[in-house]
Order: C-alpha cells, then sequence, then structure tokens
C-alpha cells in the first residue's frame, strides 16, 4: 500500500516555462516539528524496531534511451531539491526531532543485468527489488532513501526506488518520477530542465499547520464532527482471523490480485453517474457490504488514505501529506444499493470536507482501543488509484509499480489500481492470520457484490452476492456428511443381535455388578414384562428416575422392549420441576431404585423398583415380550431448559437414535478395534445415550463411572487404565482435572484408542496440550450436538497441524448428517462469512411435546433437500466455514447475544476464561457476569482454582499479566475446586455459594507504595497533566497518546537508566502493572554490577523526572 497515492487529483507535469534547476525557496528548514504523519510513523518504526514495516519500495521501470550517469545525476538533483529527502529523525530524551542535513549523497549503483541469460534477467531483477526493499531504514541517522538502477538491456532499465514513508508518500513518488523523467530527459537533449521552482518545503507546510492542533477553534470544529460521526465506536471489530498469530516483532504478508472485468467497470462507471458518485464510492460500498458479511455486524469502519495538498504548490512537494481517513458505513435496515450509496457519498464527502485533523488526535479524542501488536486503529484499508503510473518524456516511459516489503501494515490492505482501460487489484494481508483461501473468497464475494450492484440499484444490499454455481456446489457438499447407507432396525434390535451372537460378552461393568450380554438381554426382558404388568404398552411414556448405573442401562432397554419410550428424571432438579415434567410428558409409571424411591413418595406415579438383574427372576421371564416398535416410534423425551423458564421436551425416534449410532460407528471405526467405552455422564442428558448405544451398538462393553469417582481424578485415571477403557466422551470440566493430575504425575492417556470432548469452543492449544498425553494411535475429536439434532451431528479430529485458531474448530457433519450455515434468508453463506447453523438429516428429531408452535418455529422447511417434507433444524448458534489442510471446517463464533460490553468494551467471557487458564498458577476458571441494576452496569467475577503450591501468590499481578485492563474482573474468588453437578458439568448457580476466599477486587483505588509507583505517578500526572491519576488507571484511557508514552519512557532513562520498551508500556498501561517491570529491570541491571540509581530518595528523584517533562513540552 502506497499511502496517499492520488486518487482523483494529481500532480502537474512538466511545466513549459524555464527555471534553474534550484528549489528557489529558503534554505534548508532547522524545523524542529514533525508532521502529525511523520509523529505517527515515527511512533509505529519504534514499536516495530529493525524492520521494513513502512518502507515504500517502487520498481520504476524504464524504456527507452537511458545514460546511467544521468540517471544517478537526477536522483542527486531530486534529493539537493527536496529538504525532506535529507531529513532524519534523532530522538532527544525520547522525543523525535527534526534534522535536514545540508548535503547528502544518494549514491545511485549500477547493477548491470546483460551478462544474464535473458530469460534469468526479471527473475534476478525480482530478486534484487525484494532485498532492496526490505533492508530496514534508521530514522535516527539516515539516509532515508536508497536508489539502484538495474541494467536488463541498452534500452530497459529498472530504477528501485526505495525511502521510509516518514519522507514520502505515494502522491511524492509520482512527484519524483515526473521530476526525475525532466532531469533525464534535459541532460539527453542538452538543456536546462524546465521544473518549477519550489516557493516552499515540506517543512514549511508542517510550520504552516502547527496551529490546527488543540485549542484552535478550527481543529476543535473539526474534530467535533468526528467525535459524532465516530460516536460509541470505541474500538474496531478485526476481519476474524483464521488462525491465532504466534508471536511476533512484524505480522509477515501475502497478497492477492485479480483483474476486474472491463464490462464490469463500465458498469460501475454508470452507476456512479446515476446515482451522483464516485467510482471509488461504489466499489467502497461493495467492499462494506462485503466486511458486513464478514463481520456480522451492520456497522462497518474502513480506513482510507488522503492526501493533504489543498495548499497552494502543495501538489509539487515530496513529503508523507497523507492522513487516514476512516469512513463508516452504516448499513443497519437492509438498504437498497441505492440508498446505501447515499449513505456512502455522505460519508465520504464529509470525512473529505473535515481530512484536516490528524488522525491519531481523532483517535485519542473519541478514546479508541488501539491494539498492543500494531497501535492501529482498524484492520482493513480500501484505496483507489485513478492516476496514470505510466509517465513520458524524452523518448523514455516509465512505469512504477509497488515492490512489497513482505511485511502486513494493516489486517488486510485493498488497493484497487484504475489505468488505461484495467483495473487492478493488489490486496496484501497479513498472512500470519489469512489463509489465502479466505481472501480469495471475500475479494470473489466483493466482485459478486458489485456486480449486482450495478445491475439493480432498486436490490437490498442483503441480497446482493449470489453464489456461483461452483460455490454453491462446494458449500452443499461441505455441508453433507458421508453417505450410511440407511437402516430400517433400531439400536434395541442390534443389542438383540449381540446378546444372540456374543451372549458371554462382557456388556456392563459397575463397579462389583458385571453383566454380559446375555445377562444384560435377560435382565431387561424381566424388567420389560414387569413394566407390562404395571399397565405399560406401547407408545407410553415411562420416567426414570436414577443413578448412573447398572440398574438405569437396564431400565432404558426394558422400557424400550415394553415398546415405551423413556423420559429421564434428573435426581438433583428440584420436585416441582420433576412433577411439571411428569405431568407434560404423561408419565404414569417411575423406573427407580432403592434408597431414592423415597423421593417420588408425592409424586402421582406408580414407581417400580429395579435392580441389576432386572426384577425378581422366579416371577418374570427372561424371555423377550412382543413388540412392535420401528424406527418412527418414539424412543425417549429429553427435556431441556426453555428460555421461557418451563423445560421443553424433545423427543427423538428409534430411527433417529440408530441413524446417529451407525453415524458414530462409521466416523470412530468403532466395531472391531473398540473394547470398552466410559460412561460418565449424567442419566438425564442425552450423552448417557450416545455412551450407551456407542458400545451396545458395536458389541463393545460398557464401563459405568460411578458418581464418586467422575470427580476424583486419580480414581478416575485408575478406572480407566483397570478396565481398559478405549473410549471416553469427556465434559471439558473433567478432562481439564483429569489432564492437570495427568501432567503432574507424569502419566498419560495413550492406552484411549478415542477421546472425545464435548465442547463449542474448547481452547485449541489446551486440547493440543492434552492431545500430547495421549498416545500416538489415539484420536482426539471434537464433537458439537444439541439435543433436537440427537446428540451429535458434526465432529473434528484434531491434529497438530490443526492448532492454528484459538477454538477447535467443530468441523464437518457426522456421516448421513447434515449441517448448513445460512444467512436470514436461508441462503448459504460463503467461506468467512457467519452464519447461523442448521442441521437436518434422517438424525433429526421429532420436536418438541405438546408444543406444535414452537416446534414449527424451530424445525423449518429444508430449502435444498429433494424429498417432500424434509426439514432442519435451526438450533440458533453461529458459525462461519474456514479453509484448511483438509478443506472446509465449521468454527463455532457462539450466539450474538454472548458477546457482552463491560466497561464499554466488547468482551467474550470465554477470552477472559482461557487467558486465565493459560496461566501456569491456575488450573481452572469461570467467570461470570453480574448486572447491578441501579447502575445499569455489568460486573465481571471470576472464579479461579489455583494450580498445586500457589500460596501467597499476587492473583491480581498474575491476571494482569493475561489480559488488558479493560478485561480485569471486578471480583475474584480463589476455590479448591469447581463446583460441579453430578454429571461433571460445571454448576454455574453454585459458584456464588462455593465458599471460596475472596480476593481484593481488581481496580480498587490504593495509594502508591513504593518508591518505583510514587516516581511512575508523578511522571504520569505531569504527562497527562491531571492530578487525579492512580496507581489502577489506564494511560491511554485518560487522554495519553503515543508521543506521551516516548516521553514516560524517556523520563524513566533518565531517572533510572532503564529502557522500556513501547510494546511493554502497551501491556502495562498502568502504574501497577508498569511498576513491577521497572523494578525487574534495576534489578537485572544490579545483578550485571550496573549503577542503579533508586539509591537516591524518591523526593530526590522526582524532580529530575519533572524537570525532563517541562523541557520535552517547554
Amino acid at each position: 500500500m502506497s499511502f496517499g497515492t492520488p486518487g482523483t487529483r494529481h500532480p502537474s507535469g512538466p511545466a513549459s516555462s524555464g527555471g534553474p534547476a534550484s528549489s528557489g525557496g529558503p534554505a534548508p528548514s532547522a524545523g524542529d516539528v514533525l508532521s502529525p504523519a511523520q509523529e505517527s510513523f515515527w511512533f509505529l518504526d519504534r514499536m516495530h524496531p529493525g524492520t521494513a514495516l513502512y518502507n515504500a519500495c517502487s520498481a520504476i521501470r524504464l524504456t527507452g534511451p537511458l545514460d546511467p550517469e544521468a540517471a544517478a545525476r537526477a536522483v542527486a538533483e531530486i534529493v539537493r531539491r527536496h529538504d525532506v529527502l535529507r531529513t532524519r529523525f534523532p530522538a532527544d530524551g525520547g522525543v523525535p526531532r527534526v534534522r535536514v542535513e545540508p548535503e547528502l549523497p544518494v549514491p545511485t549503483a549500477l547493477i548491470d543485468l546483460t551478462g544474464l541469460h535473458p530469460e534469468h534477467r526479471a527473475a534476478e531483477a525480482r530478486r534484487l527489488a525484494d532485498e532492496h526493499a526490505r533492508r530496514p531504514f534508521d530514522l535516527q541517522t539516515g539516509p532515508l532513501i536508497r536508489t539502484v538502477l538495474l541494467r536488463s538491456a541498452d534500452d530497459d532499465h529498472t530504477l528501485l526506488l526505495n525511502w521510509h514513508h516518514i519522507i514520502g508518500d505515494g502522491w511524492s513518488r509520482q512527484v519524483f518520477v515526473d521530476e526525475f523523467l525532466e532531469l533525464v530527459a534535459a541532460r539527453a537533449e542538452f538543456r536546462d530542465p524546465e521544473l518549477v521552482p519550489l516557493p516552499v518545503q515540506y517543512a514549511d507546510f508542517v510550520a504552516g499547520r502547527r496551529h490546527l492542533r488543540a485549542g484552535d477553534p478550527v481543529y476543535e470544529a473539526e474534530l467535533s464532527y468526528w467525535r459524532e460521526q465516530l460516536s460509541g465506536l470505541t474500538d474496531v471489530r478485526r476481519l476474524p482471523p483464521d488462525r491465532t498469530p504466534p508471536e511476533r516483532s512484524t505480522p509477515p504478508a501475502a497478497a492477492a490480485r485479480r483483474t476486474l472485468d472491463p464490462e464490469l467497470m463500465c458498469r460501475v462507471g454508470k452507476l456512479a453517474r446515476a446515482e451522483r458518485v464516485t467510482p471509488f464510492m461504489v466499489l467502497l460500498t461493495a467492499f462494506a457490504i462485503t466486511l458486513s458479511r464478514h463481520l456480522d455486524q451492520d456497522d462497518v469502519v474502513v480506513g482510507t488514505p488522503s492526501a493533504l495538498r489543498e495548499e497552494v504548490d502543495a501538489d509539487l512537494l515530496i513529503g508523507p501529506f497523507l492522513n487516514m481517513l476512516a469512513l463508516r458505513t452504516d448499513l443497519s435496515g437492509d438498504p437498497t444499493v441505492r440508498q446505501a450509496l447515499a449513505r456512502v457519498r455522505e460519508t465520504c464527502l464529509g470525512a473529505y470536507e473535515h481530512q484536516t485533523v490528524a488522525f491519531q488526535d481523532i483517535v485519542s479524542a473519541i478514546g479508541a482501543e488501539r491494539t498492543e501488536s500494531d497501535g492501529q486503529f482498524f484492520g482493513v484499508t480500501f484505496q483507489y488509484i485513478g492516476t496514470p503510473s505510466t509517465r513520458r518524456a524524452g523518448g523514455l516511459t516509465a512505469r512504477a509499480e509497488e515492490v512489497e516489503v513482505g511485511v502486513a501494515k494493516f489486517d488486510l490492505t485493498v488497493d484497487v489500481f484504475a489505468e488505461e482501460g484495467q483495473t487492478d487489484v493488489l490486496a496484501q494481508y497479513d498472512s500470519d492470520l489469512y489463509r489465502a483461501e479466505t481472501i480469495d473468497g471475500l475479494l470473489g464475494l466483493w466482485q459478486s457484490v458489485l456486480d449486482d450492484m450495478t445491475f439493480d440499484p432498486e436490490r437490498p444490499v442483503g441480497l446482493t452476492g449470489d453464489l456461483g454455481p461452483e460455490e454453491r456446489a462446494l458449500l452443499l457438499d461441505a455441508a453433507t456428511g458421508a453417505t450410511v447407507a440407511p437402516a430400517d432396525d433400531c439400536v434395541l434390535d442390534v443389542f438383540e443381535q449381540w446378546a444372540e451372537r456374543t451372549p458371554d460378552v462382557p456388556a456392563l461393568v459397575h463397579g462389583d455388578t458385571r453383566l454380559t450380554y446375555g445377562e444384560l438381554d435377560r435382565a431387561a426382558n424381566r424388567l420389560a414384562h414387569r413394566l407390562r404388568g404395571e399397565g405399560v404398552t406401547p407408545g407410553s411414556r415411562v420416567g426414570i428416575y436414577m443413578e448412573r448405573s447398572a440398574e438405569s442401562v437396564v431400565a432404558v432397554l426394558a422400557v424400550w422392549k415394553a415398546g415405551a419410550a423413556h423420559v429421564p428424571l434428573d435426581l438433583d432438579s428440584p420436585a416441582a420441576r420433576r412433577a411439571m415434567i411428569v405431568a407434560d410428558a404423561g408419565v404414569g409409571v417411575v423406573v427407580t431404585q432403592e434408597g431414592i424411591v423415597a423421593d417420588l413418595a408425592g409424586d402421582p406415579v406408580r414407581s417400580v423398583v429395579a435392580d441389576p438383574d432386572g426384577a425378581d427372576p422366579g416371577r418374570f421371564p427372561g424371555s423377550r415380550p412382543e413388540r412392535k416398535i420401528g424406527p418412527d416410534s418414539l424412543c425417549y423425551v429429553m427435556y431441556t431448559s426453555g428460555s421461557t423458564g418451563r423445560p421443553k421436551g424433545v423427543m427423538a425416534t428409534h430411527g433417529s437414535l440408530r441413524r446417529i449410532q451407525l453415524a458414530w460407528e462409521h466416523a470412530f471405526a468403532l466395531r472391531g478395534r473398540i473394547r470398552s467405552h466410559l460412561q460418565m455422564a449424567n442419566f438425564s442428558f442425552d450423552g448417557y445415550l450416545g455412551e450407551l448405544v456407542r458400545s451396545i451398538g458395536s458389541g463393545a462393553t460398557l464401563v459405568v463411572c460411578p458418581r464418586e469417582t467422575l470427580l476424583l481424578p486419580a480414581r478416575l485415571l485408575r478406572l480407566m487404565r483397570d478396565e481398559g477403557v478405549d473410549v471416553a466422551d469427556f465434559v471439558p470440566t473433567v478432562l481439564r482435572t483429569l489432564a492437570a493430575h495427568i501432567a503432574e504425575s507424569g502419566q498419560d492417556l495413550a492406552f484411549l484408542k478415542l477421546l472425545i470432548v464435548g465442547s463449542d469452543t474448547f481452547p485449541a492449544d489446551e486440547l493440543e496440550r492434552i492431545r500430547r498425553l495421549c498416545g500416538p494411535d489415539t484420536d482426539v475429536v471434537n464433537c458439537y450436538g444439541l439435543t433436537e439434532g440427537t446428540i451429535d451431528s458434526t465432529y473434528f479430529t484434531v491434529g497438530a497441524a490443526d492448532q492454528d485458531t484459538r477454538s477447535v474448530l467443530i468441523g464437518t457433519p457426522l456421516p448421513g448428517t447434515e449441517a448448513y450455515l445460512l444467512d436470514d434468508r436461508m441462503r448459504l453463506v460463503p467461506p468467512g462469512v457467519p452464519g447461523t447453523l442448521y442441521i437436518a438429516g434422517p438424525s433429526l428429531t421429532r420436536g418438541y411435546l405438546g408444543a406444535p408452535g414452537r416446534t414449527a418455529d424451530a424445525f423449518v422447511p429444508h430449502p435444498f433437500a429433494t424429498r417432500p417434507g424434509a426439514r432442519m433444524y435451526r438450533t440458533g448458534d453461529r458459525g462461519r466455514y474456514r479453509h484448511g489442510p483438509h478443506g472446509l471446517r465449521i468454527e463455532f463464533l457462539g450466539r450474538r447475544d454472548h458477546q457482552l460490553k463491560v466497561r464499554g468494551y466488547r468482551v467474550e467471557l470465554g477470552e477472559i476464561e482461557a487467558a486465565f487458564r493459560r496461566s501456569p498458577s491456575i488450573r481452572d476458571a469461570v467467570v461470570l457476569t453480574e448486572t447491578e441494576e441501579e447502575q445499569d452496569t455489568r460486573r465481571v467475577h471470576a472464579y479461579l482454582v489455583p494450580s498445586a503450591g500457589q500460596e501467597g501468590v499476587d492473583w491480581h499481578a498474575v491476571v494482569r499479566e493475561h489480559l488488558p485492563l479493560y478485561m480485569l474482573p471486578d471480583r475474584l474468588v480463589l476455590l479448591p475446586e469447581l463446583p460441579l453437578t453430578p454429571n461433571g458439568k460445571l454448576d454455574r448457580a453454585a459458584l456464588p455459594k462455593a465458599g471460596g476466599a475472596e480476593v481484593a477486587p481488581a481496580g480498587t483505588a490504593r495509594p502508591a507504595r513504593t518508591p518505583v509507583e510514587h516516581t511512575l505517578l508523578d511522571l504520569w500526572r505531569g504527562v497527562l497533566r491531571r492530578a487525579d491519576i492512580g496507581v489502577n488507571d489506564d494511560f491511554f484511557s485518560h487522554g495519553g497518546d503515543s508521543l506521551m508514552v516516548m516521553r514516560v519512557i524517556a523520563a524513566a532513562h533518565d531517572t533510572w537508566g532503564v529502557d522500556i520498551t513501547v510494546r511493554a508500556f502497551f501491556r502495562a498501561p498502568t502504574v501497577a502493572r508498569l511498576a513491577p517491570l521497572v523494578e525487574g529491570l534495576l534489578a537485572d541491571r544490579a545483578a550485571q554490577g550496573g549503577t542503579d540509581r533508586r539509591s537516591g530518595a524518591p523526593d530526590r528523584i522526582v524532580p529530575v523526572a519533572r524537570r525532563r517533562i517541562a523541557y520535552e513540552e517547554g
């Protein structure tokens, strides 16, 4: 990206009047003031020292006769003519100053490529250009411009022009090329060059604008516009990344290119004229619509560079005249294309009219958030360059092309170049964040939106961007799991077949109870006969009120054998909720156990007490009762929480359960290699049935985990080893506890063949650590599903190559299952664009018992099915397709209402939890919010489980290591363990009364305690000119900016002789967080034998710092 490249305006060509080749202006300026643009580039250079991040390198292809000596002299004359090219920026006390050298030799080395084979010259030229472009500049020492001339033939040269953006922008390059051509032509024609004398220099431009800062009426009026335009915009959502970037000093860049169809651009021009907008505005509108889809929001902000060259003769100058404009597009209400264009037009014209305010001043004025990694406000920029890049003079033709420096300035930069009937698009992006397929898909969607816009301006923007047939076919294929042959039997039929073929194979283990397939079959038969005697008939609904146990397995099979459906009743639910479910489901008989049957004494049901043998062998036969059930028969009714507070009963059929059992069998290759499954889920959850049918459907052994064992990791691991467990399906809390124990005890999970975790947002790096505890032959799988889809719908097998995402993916549909991502109009969304997740296929449940309206709302007609009457379930969850090594995979994004605003910032509680868990001091963490009605504010409460041996830890310091200030919890509570429900899931309701030790709330005001804190606090108050700053106050939230950061850093160096990096300051923007860092630097220097300036008393240190600040602000 060349900042400030001219768009509708361009510099003048060679003047017709003659004149000497001198500047004609004042002597080289000794001005000591940087422009706002230079301040920004200087600060960014300090954030990324020793990199080529803000190099501006061009390869200027010169066709025609060229004397290399004339080229070198032309470069030298341009450097002499423009003071800014002889400028360097030394730091004085951490503050940049401007120094213009009277003379600055800039040799133009000649590299002759004619000795190479013609086929190799172009490649060598590219290599040299890349090498030239990626050499960093030193802003303090200079020079900040370099040139190299490559000769490929007598009439074919390339001038490599490289300067730092702090001395020139994209427009400046055109000025340079025009002057270069004129100087070369004049020498070849033995005449004086016809260059317009420069009446001013860039420093004069800067000096003339010094008044446009805080306090000036014009400035304040301009700033007021931007405050209103960007109101409520404290942060700008970045384009969602494909992967979590590694720690890096500079982001690597990659590029995507494409050429827009001339016929499309013709329609763009026609639309622009009809709507009284510019082509840039049309292209920007389409781009904003595209970003809106990717961001899943209607409020979109894009950055665009603007060249501030309104002053007379500014067109003739080289220098960084640019300013970044934040163009905010409102697409709410699904406007038509015409309406959207009108909104963009108004936004652009307003921005142009008020573009003189330095963008960093706007960011500070609105209290916007900067990112620690790059200091940028927004991540996406868009620019339209309509100025010809080809120049001609004296028989020489010059065409300038930007040379990529290999470093991404923003997450995504899109430049559109229009010249001579051709429109080229260059998208440069952070390749640590995005895959090439994602950027290519984004550009394809943008082109599709643009195409639709130009054909029908009355079309709503939400209907633009239709998929092409190839992309539609790709998405439909990704939405459909592998084919599974249809089955007309039930899981119960499969179990009975195993009982006939392998009657002596162990089927069930629970403590001392061990039943073979034959014994389990007979026990279930006896209980089924007993239920028939209690009046249970085919189609009845029978409650089961039990612990996870051998009896519960017998009871489930018995109810099915009796032709009825079972209704799990949770032991931990209040009696009133249980009574509500019993009444809603029409339950007349409940199967239960000794010891808990008394709980049902007040319920209007008949209780049947079961035992591992099912029933009295003397009274009830072990033969199978006659039954008439098929795939369409009701299998169970599972009650889940409802938004109204009343539980809703999900009706699953035997067919849907059989189809998901077949899906697991095919996906995980259960038959043959798997001998035993661990059962850990609570009986009242559908995960219990998943563990049951995976085992009995494949002839394996089900090992029931006793309730007390589940919560004790040592005992759980021993059970798994002793019983030879091959498959375990974990909820995250149990898995984390077990993994922590295994890591601490030096053991492993290598004996497992399949480890399943059922989590929407399990941290990918954490699951990778768990994967390493397993063996090389262990499959680690993340499953996603909802009760309405019969337990599981998608799965993702985790591999080392997949751990570049923040959360583990939920993958692809299970065999025989369908999973679609659709927009609000039920259209397929392209990869990278968020959509609502819909589940379909034969594993779909019937719907909600006794609630046809609710069922119709959630189970909607299937728009892509060929079978009449097919339905799909609207999950309400958000997701997006991501490109990966193995094709498209689904990433779970949560629900829109899971995103909270805390202290004015957008916060995902899962992100806070993940940050806690990254600390070795913290074994587990849960974050909740509480709304204070009187103040209408959300408070964040964190519950932490410390790792072993963490007594005496400063927990707030630990938290601050991993979280920005605005995410720090208001309340920290330490717990020995997180409270869990009987099936091992987190019991959130029990957290506030879990009896933990509360730590002093984060952010509590306190005085400075140490000499370093006292000194830093005085430094901050002096720089910020605020006496009310406390040790926990955020520097940037109280008006701090990049230059103020450097003043504090410089004052700290003068005071203590330590060097605080800019990056460290961003990570610790409070006195309380920065002080330990300074103390650590002092300790390191003392250990190395350095002088420790802390020996002076605080009252002797502070005045030194104050004098420095007074000098800098002087």
